[in-house]
C-alpha cells in the first residue's frame, strides 16, 4: 500500500489521502494539463473518448493512464468510470464490428461535426416518415 501524505498536511495516511490521491490523479485524465498542453480523454461523463494527439501518444501518457487506474484500483481507490461504450466495447472485445454497434453522435468532440450529423440523420428520418427517400 503505497503511502501518501500532502505537503503542508500533517497526519498519518490510514486510508483518506490515498483515495484522494487517486481520485483527484484519475480526475486529471479528462482535464488539459497546464504544463503539458495534453488531454487524454474528452466529452462528456459516459461517452468520454481517448483524444490521440502525437503528444500525449509519444510521451507515453496513456500508458502512465493505464497503470494509474491500476494502481488506483489494487489499491481500493477509484476506477476510471464515463468510457463511451464503443471505447468499452473495444476494450473488452479488440473487435471494430463491436465498436459499430454502440458508437453514436454523443462520442463525438468535433461540435460542429456532431451537429450536422444529427441535423442529417433527423433529416432523413423525417424523409423516410413522410415517403420520401433520398438518393
Amino acid at each position: 500500500m503505497p503511502v501518501i501524505s500532502f505537503s503542508g498536511e500533517h497526519g498519518a495516511d490510514m486510508g483518506g489521502p490515498t483515495e484522494e490521491f487517486f481520485h483527484n490523479a484519475i480526475a486529471s485524465l479528462t482535464r488539459m494539463d497546464p504544463l503539458l498542453n495534453i488531454q487524454l480523454f474528452g466529452g462528456k461523463q459516459g461517452h468520454l473518448v481517448p483524444i490521440s494527439g502525437v503528444d500525449a501518444v509519444a510521451s507515453g501518457c496513456f500508458q502512465m493512464a493505464r497503470k494509474l487506474v491500476a494502481h488506483s484500483i489494487l489499491h481500493d481507490g477509484p476506477g476510471f468510470s464515463g468510457l463511451s461504450p464503443a471505447v468499452v466495447n473495444y476494450l473488452i472485445t479488440g473487435s471494430l464490428e463491436k465498436v459499430k454497434e454502440s458508437v453514436s453522435t454523443h462520442d463525438l468532440l468535433d461540435v460542429e461535426l456532431k451537429k450536422l450529423l444529427d441535423e442529417d440523420v433527423c433529416s432523413f428520418i423525417t424523409n423516410q416518415l413522410y415517403g420520401y427517400t433520398l438518393i
